[in-house]
């Protein structure tokens, strides 16, 4: 089985070389492309360059979450057809081993397979404690020792398999997919996580504050997206979190925080559905 991986990236070098090192667990080679990061982003690229770490300066580009998929058209005649393509953002680490759930895809002759965000929340007591201890020594530890509360709150199609004629939609913000005939791709049954650190340090957020103004709108629908430039302002109460237990070395999604997040989402797609039957 071949995994390739893509990413768009700007100003994430806090966060990227430890993403990078954990996709390349089980990709084969990863494209990554950097919008004109001014924070030390492409410094970490270059260290990084290898025939497995391929980066691109692309400056000027606005994101999009569907700029992946250019990145995909580019290396395109480098990814041999039946390989899996991981649609890798810079600030989340997937949970555990993808290939058995894709080996699984394939057996149900399906080309994608989706991701649950397990996605960290700083607390009150998180930021009492990087205000002891300043930003710079703060960034130092390591995000698993920073932020233990989170929530699943979010879907996303993440491993699509590159099946001959395989079209991938770029115009939107978001990416569709569809085979050679026009057709939506099989989805799979199987499902995967990633552990995701949307709000990291201070500078951190007023800079993907900055980014997400300069990018085109997009609708998130049910995903609670805090737009802030504010640290304080994205923190959550503890009590509405779960907590990941100190000392376990992966984070095991208890089955009832999944089925709230299940039913959230279908409540809003019910929701929308209505929506447009009465518009």
């Amino acid at each position: 089985m071949k995994i390739y991986g893509v990413s768009v990236v700007q100003n994430e070098a806090d966060v990227i070389g430890d993403s990078l090192a954990r996709a390349l667990e089980f990709c084969d080679r990863i494209w990554v492309w950097d919008l004109g990061s001014t924070d030390g982003t492409w410094d970490v690229l270059e260290r990084m360059r290898s025939e497995r770490i391929i980066p691109l300066r692309k400056p000027g580009l606005r994101f999009t979450s569907s700029l992946k998929g250019r990145v995909f058209a580019e290396a395109r005649n480098q990814i041999e057809d039946g390989a899996w393509i991981y649609i890798l953002d810079a600030d989340e680490f997937l949970l555990g081993d993808p290939r058995p759930a894709l080996a699984a895809a394939e057996r149900e002759d399906a080309a994608r397979v989706g991701v649950w965000q397990v996605n960290f929340f700083p607390v009150p007591d998180d930021l009492a404690r990087l205000r002891l201890l300043g930003e710079k020594e703060w960034t130092a530890l390591p995000l698993t020792d920073r932020f233990r509360h989170y929530r699943v709150e979010w879907f996303e199609w993440r491993f699509i398999r590159n099946i001959p004629g395989l079209q991938w939609d770029t115009s939107g913000h978001h990416s569709r997919f569809a085979d050679a005939t026009g057709r939506p791709l099989k989805n799979s049954e199987r499902r995967l996580f990633v552990r995701h650190y949307r709000y990291r340090t201070p500078g951190q957020v007023a800079a993907r504050a900055v980014t997400r103004r300069e990018s085109p709108p997009a609708d998130y629908g049910q995903f609670r997206y805090e737009s802030t430039a504010a640290f304080e302002e994205c923190l959550r109460p503890a009590w509405q979190c779960r907590t990941w237990p100190a000392g376990d070395a992966e984070l095991t999604v208890p089955r009832w925080e999944l089925l709230r997040a299940q039913l959230v989402m279908y409540g809003f797609r019910l929701r929308r559905k209505l929506t447009r039957r009465r518009g």
